[in-house]
């Protein structure tokens, strides 16, 4: 069982949001360190490496290691419903395999979402010589919105 809350909803849409650009589904490992992604795209050209840390979050609550398998723009569907500042908490059950998400605002919304059966697939790091390093501030990197 693992419970994770974000006090803003913005952050976890940009990050389902950016991950669905490549992969439709996907199954994350969740462990009591934070959860991880690696996954390749339908044609097998572009790979996901992503990792959030548990301090990413604001309560992280995992008990033991798990792997959830998500429909990425069906939990992009429900995560739109929440309104920028909005808490979001999401919760995973074991015995009835479904992602309980909670948002808390105005009104209190609650939903269940199937998860999918897990892949077993493990995506290798691939071991691809890079040439070229860039340094830069943070200033120098800007977001457009």
């Amino acid at each position: 069982m693992f419970t994770v809350k974000v006090a803003d909803s913005k952050v976890i849409k940009d990050i389902f949001s950016a991950i669905s650009t490549i992969i439709d589904e996907a199954t994350f490992d969740v462990n009591p360190d934070g959860m991880s992604l690696r996954a390749m795209d339908p044609s097998r050209v572009a790979m996901v490496d992503f990792l959030i840390r548990k301090t990413a979050f604001d309560e992280y609550n995992v008990t033991e290691k798990t792997k959830i398998c998500l429909n990425i723009n069906e939990l992009l569907k429900l995560l739109k419903r929440a309104g920028k500042d909005e808490p979001v908490e999401m919760s995973f059950d074991k015995e009835t395999g479904q992602l309980k998400i909670v948002i808390k605002g105005r009104y209190t919304r609650s939903f269940n979402m199937p998860t999918l059966e897990a892949t077993e697939e493990e995506v290798p790091t691939p071991n691809i010589p890079f040439n070229v390093k860039v340094t830069m501030t943070t200033e120098g990197l800007h977001l457009r919105v």
